[in-house]
């Protein structure tokens, strides 16, 4: 099975962190980071609770019977969910209680939302855990021989403000520290290092070599400034700096992440951002998941121009790569969905997202996409992702999304 790591933070999708932010009031910047972070500090409970437990085979079984959590409903409070999930982790260990103090500590967050972000990086690794002992084939290896054999990348991500909650001292030689974006921390475990001091000296016998020290500064002054008064500087040029794409990227979704390169299986290779659409696309492409009429996927780097549906120049950066992915897998039909914000009636929203999704389409067959492969539709107001309540929301609301009708 893939890197356990891996596998969690794909998951970790911008329309998860935005609604986080909008339940918790919590910045998405910082749940961004702090999400991801939790993942391996829930790892190590459960790799250390495996390792040392004679007990482990009931959560085993546990994993075996239960329904997979959804992580929606967990953060919209189901109570039912809530507490299944918390009887797990209390099994798994006793330190979630700290645990949770520690991650409002590190990431600033207040109580209830620290307690809420370990509820969903929680759930989102007991649903890997419960895929993994339900679909390993009966020669694969356990769970804790599996995890066992993740320690190195499970640590490697472990931030190092927790690593007090790790047994195991490789794990705690490996660890990374993570600041939260709003301020600066301090490594809270940390041993607190006295400044080191001159050595004294004796009375009365320290004052000379301060001044022989302002002399000889006076006179690099002035043998410096001489220096510039009988010969003429050459004028040094300096190159403009090489522009490089970003690292990570950011848009109304929150941050994408770091953009990596991904090979398609005609052997093109795209330059795309970890939690952009296409990266998402593909995975779905992959997977075994059905096509359905609920799985969407929304654009998160398509700008208009205003009050129009003409596309910004900018927009075929996306566009050029979904037209890449339609090619590398050829059975692929896609569904383009425009939708707009509340503003204004209905009439009018439903003809500007109907032209949107038209404008996308038109751009990709132009970019090489089969026609026959494309659909469009629009649906005005209709499917809000956020309340039509800021200018922020609307915005989100204005957008196109995709649906896989066949692959």
């Amino acid at each position: 099975m893939d890197n356990i790591i891996k596998l969690l933070t794909a998951n970790v999708t911008p329309q998860l962190i935005e609604k986080l932010s909008h339940s918790l009031g919590e910045k998405e910047s910082g749940l961004g980071l702090a999400l991801p972070s939790v993942f391996p500090v829930v790892l190590e409970q459960v790799r250390n609770y495996l390792k040392n437990s004679n007990s482990s085979h009931e959560f085993i079984a546990e994993l075996e019977e239960i329904p997979e959590f959804n992580i929606s409903n967990l953060i919209d409070g189901n109570q039912h969910q809530s507490d299944k999930l918390s009887s797990l982790m209390t099994m798994i260990s006793g330190k979630m209680p700290e645990i949770t103090d520690k991650i409002a500590s590190v990431f600033n967050l207040n109580g209830s939302s620290a307690k809420m972000l370990l509820t969903v990086a929680g759930g989102m690794v007991i649903n890997a855990l419960r895929d993994y002992v339900n679909n390993r084939a009966t020669q694969s290896i356990s769970l804790k021989g599996w995890l066992s054999s993740q320690s190195h990348l499970i640590s490697a991500e472990l931030p190092v403000q927790f690593q007090s909650f790790s047994g195991d001292d490789t794990t705690k030689q490996n660890t990374v520290k993570v600041v939260a974006p709003a301020k600066p921390l301090l490594n809270p475990d940390a041993p607190i290092r006295p400044t080191p001091r001159l050595a004294e000296k004796k009375k009365g016998g320290g004052k000379w070599w301060l001044l022989l020290l302002l002399l000889l500064i006076l006179a690099a002054a002035y043998f410096l400034r001489g220096c510039g008064t009988t010969k003429e500087s050459t004028p040094v040029e300096i190159a403009p700096p090489v522009a490089t794409a970003p690292a990570t990227t950011g848009s109304l979704w929150g941050n994408l992440g770091d953009f990596f390169r991904k090979l398609l299986p005609d052997g093109k290779e795209l330059n795309i951002p970890q939690y952009g659409v296409e990266n998402k696309l593909i995975e779905f492409i992959e997977s075994s998941l059905p096509v359905d009429s609920t799985t969407w996927f929304s654009f998160d780097r398509l700008l208009f121009k205003t009050n129009s549906a003409q596309l910004e120049p900018q927009s075929d950066e996306q566009l050029n790569n979904i037209v890449a992915i339609l090619k590398a897998y050829p059975n692929v039909k896609l569904k383009l969905g425009g939708y707009t914000d509340n503003t204004g009636t209905e009439e009018i929203n439903l003809k500007l997202s109907q032209d949107r999704a038209d404008s996308v389409r038109a751009q990709m067959i132009q970019l090489g996409a089969d026609a026959s492969r494309l659909e469009a539709k629009g649906y005005g107001s209709e499917h809000p992702v956020a309340p039509n309540d800021t200018e922020e929301n609307r915005a989100k609301n204005r957008r196109i999304d995709i649906l896989v009708i066949e692959k």
